[in-house]
């Protein structure tokens, strides 16, 4: 019956020659690292979804789409195309629709009361 009571409680239990283990680093699962200045490829999509095969230079793009990267940003777009342009009146109307909504009971709660008001007197 004293076998039965032997139990080796350690996690992932080994030989116990794992100090030599534990002390190597794990680089099997990271990522290499790029020589110094190196961003990696443009990030500048075209129309139709293609990537620019030259190397970021800054921020990510390359010299050639530097100036051309405000596609990228909502903002940008604000005041520039007629969609951007039809989406903020959407926007501003859905607004309107939606506080005329809210504060139309109110108002008629208040004409309701100042009509019982005057009609009292």
């Amino acid at each position: 019956m004293p076998r039965a009571m032997e139990r080796n409680l350690s996690v992932n239990a080994g030989d116990g020659n794992t100090a030599g283990e534990l002390e190597q680093p794990l680089s099997a699962g990271a990522p290499p690292q790029p020589p110094n200045g190196d961003l990696g490829p443009c990030l500048y999509l075209g129309e139709a979804g293609q990537r620019c095969s030259r190397r970021a230079v800054e921020d990510g793009f390359c010299r050639v789409h530097q100036g051309e990267r405000d596609h990228l940003d909502p903002e940008a777009q604000a005041g520039g195309g007629t969609s951007a342009r039809i989406a903020a009146r959407s926007k501003a109307l859905a607004a309107i629709i939606g506080l005329v909504g809210i504060l139309l009971p109110y108002v008629f709660d208040l004409t309701r009361e100042i009509l019982r008001w005057i009609h009292g007197h």
